[in-house]
């Protein structure tokens, strides 16, 4: 995976998290499940870069929407 910018990732998360929520609420487990694989290679790529997980975690589990916090 390309070096990803730590605002990029933030941004990537929001849109999953609200995505696989809506995608709950819909009933739409296929997409949901899209979007989980989506998240697993953010997580991937945090795993090989702990400096950049560890400035963005917290940013995130500040978030103001919930799904944001609770994938993190």
């Amino acid at each position: 995976m390309r070096k990803l910018e730590n605002q990029d990732i933030i941004n990537t998360y929001v849109k999953i998290g609200i995505k696989c929520y809506e995608a709950i609420l819909d009933g739409k487990y296929t997409k949901r499940n899209k979007y989980c694989l989506k998240l697993g290679k953010m997580f991937k790529y945090l795993e090989e870069n702990i400096d950049v997980a560890k400035e963005i975690f917290p940013q995130l589990l500040k978030h103001e929407i919930i799904n944001v916090r609770s994938i993190v």
